[in-house]
């Protein structure tokens, strides 16, 4: 499994999700944090890493999330703004 608690992650927006999947999605904007990983200990690929099991995130407390409905880590994008042409200069 790819990911740790405490990872901030993006989930696929083109899958087909539930109501009350879509209603969350929705006010997250697709975004969740992982609060605890559940490996299946039966399973392991040709590398030796378990890609099966499931997630349980903060937002939704009763639902679970495989690894195939998560895009990738969730990075935000930080732009410090500009206030002067002086500050262009130093760049």
């Amino acid at each position: 499994m790819k990911y740790k608690p405490g990872d901030v992650v993006e989930i696929k927006r083109r899958e087909e999700y539930n109501i009350e999947a879509l209603s969350i999605l929705a006010k997250t904007n697709y975004i969740l944090t992982i609060r605890s990983v559940h490996p299946d200990k039966t399973f392991f690929d040709k590398d030796g890493f378990n890609n099966s099991g499931y997630y349980r995130v903060k937002e939704f407390e009763f639902m679970v999330w495989r690894e195939e409905y998560i895009k990738c880590l969730y990075e935000e994008l930080i732009l410090d703004p500009i206030y002067s042409r002086f500050e262009i200069l130093d760049l």
